[in-house]
């Protein structure tokens, strides 16, 4: 399940970069926060790509404690194979 709404976030994700007008709305996608006036949420754009970021090098991190760990001899091989490759 996770993985799909990774999947899905991805597809509703917009390649532009915000470009906020001088009341703090998003002009490139749209966003003006009608709650609050000076805008004090972000663009949702912008939060989706911070959400993306966070569950990738999540995921990164995760991976890494599972194979590699803390056993150094694990590391130790991991490092020998990146400084052949690298």
């Amino acid at each position: 399940m996770g993985k799909e709404i990774i999947e899905l976030l991805e597809d509703l994700q917009d390649v532009d970069p915000c470009e906020l007008d001088h009341h703090g709305n998003c002009q490139a996608h749209g966003w003006a926060d009608t709650v609050l006036f000076p805008p004090t949420r972000p663009c949702p754009q912008k939060r989706l790509k911070e959400i993306l970021y966070k569950a990738k090098t999540d995921a990164v991190g995760i991976l890494h404690r599972r194979y590699i760990g803390d056993d150094p001899e694990r590391k130790k091989s991991l490092q020998e194979e990146r400084n052949k490759n690298g």
